[in-house]
């Protein structure tokens, strides 16, 4: 019995010892599962960091591209024009934003120091600002302008505009050889800066910073008299006009002697919707009429092209008619008549005379 039992003990030991190295090599292989899934993971962990550090760098070096350069047009947004210091101040708010241009052509009709002193004159408005330049220009505008909180300066390219990427460039090289001399210009630039006010127009309203509702362009050398210097441009928006139209300026009785229909394309806008759909319809009139050789010489000047989108697409254009009188400087030189219409004291004195019209529509006849 006792002999029995010695080997009963001895079997129950051995089944421990044996359980014990099972556990043991069980364990061991949990172990060794588990660095197994560890390694992957802290492989994906350096990895993901590799990747950061890589997004980090470009995105450094993405900035140093804006910030020597102008602007890709279809990635303009507030953040990618705007400086540290400039999102840090507090931008004006209002209803009504003014966007203009400046480039240093060597082919324009004033020289750099005439227009100097006509853009003092209309940045010394009160009015919020866009201002569209090329980047070497974007300082020098900016201390004129002298008003940072209601001012944003955006730098273009113009080579980089919609309009100089349409046709090619010996296409508008032949177009300032052909009509240059006759709108009193050189080079095919300047041709640029006048079809992308439209361009301009729109990107400032797509932006639109001081969180406004009308959107004006007003050219850069549009202010010639001190009356309309350190006042508000923008008084009166026309209670009539709707929100889907542009506001445009029907020159064609002021140029009627040189048989010229056209509209004024100093001062004009609209509200968002209205700018859309005439920048839209614009560039598919300027195609249109390039490809037509009866009209293709129309190319050349942007009042033609403004006149031909208002004619081939009734209920776009909300049309003002300008009028003429001797006391008012901007009645007496009708392509400056708007400056005299946005006004609310010398819209009074010309209501008062009868020198506004009381229906507004696609008027496109003299």
């Amino acid at each position: 019995m006792d002999v029995y039992r010695n080997q009963s003990k001895q079997a129950t030991r051995r089944d421990r010892e044996a359980d014990r190295e099972a556990d043991t090599h069980t364990e061991r292989e949990r172990e060794r599962e588990r660095g197994n899934q560890v390694q992957p993971t802290k492989q994906r962990e350096i990895n993901r960091y590799r990747v950061c550090a890589i997004l980090l760098i470009a995105g450094l070096t993405l900035a140093q591209i804006l910030n020597t350069a102008s602007i890709n047009a279809d990635h303009i947004t507030i953040d990618n024009i705007m400086s540290k210091r400039e999102k840090q101040r507090n931008l004006f708010t209002t209803n009504n934003t003014i966007i203009t241009a400046y480039y240093n052509l060597s082919t324009t009709r004033h020289s750099s120091e005439e227009y100097d002193l006509l853009m003092t004159r209309l940045f010394s408005s009160n009015d919020a600002m866009i201002i569209f330049t090329s980047p070497d220009l974007v300082t020098k505008l900016s201390s004129m302008r002298q008003k940072p909180e209601r001012t944003i300066v955006i730098p273009q390219l113009l080579n980089e505009t919609r309009i100089s990427k349409m046709f090619s460039l010996d296409y508008w090289k032949s177009l300032g050889i052909q009509h240059g001399r006759t709108n009193n210009v050189k080079g095919h630039e300047v041709f640029w800066v006048w079809h992308a006010k439209l361009e301009f127009l729109k990107r400032g309203s797509d932006l639109n910073p001081f969180r406004s509702n009308f959107f004006a362009w007003f050219d850069a050398g549009m202010v010639r008299w001190d009356e309309f210097t350190n006042t508000t441009l923008l008084q009166r928006i026309p209670p009539e006009l709707p929100r889907d139209k542009m506001m445009i300026l029907n020159v064609t009785r002021v140029t009627n002697k040189q048989k010229n229909v056209m509209m004024g394309a100093g001062v004009f806008g609209g509200y968002k919707g209205g700018i859309d759909s005439y920048y839209h319809r614009y560039h598919q009139v300027i195609e249109k009429t390039k490809n037509a050789t009866e009209k293709a010489h129309l190319v050349a000047i942007e009042q033609k092209i403004m006149y031909e989108t208002c004619v081939e697409t009734p209920g776009l254009c909300f049309v003002i008619r300008p009028e003429q009188h001797w006391k008012l400087l901007a009645l007496k030189y009708p392509m400056f008549y708007m400056l005299a219409f946005l006004n609310s004291v010398e819209y009074q004195y010309m209501k008062e005379r009868g020198l506004t019209q009381t229906h507004f529509g696609d008027y496109t006849a003299p």
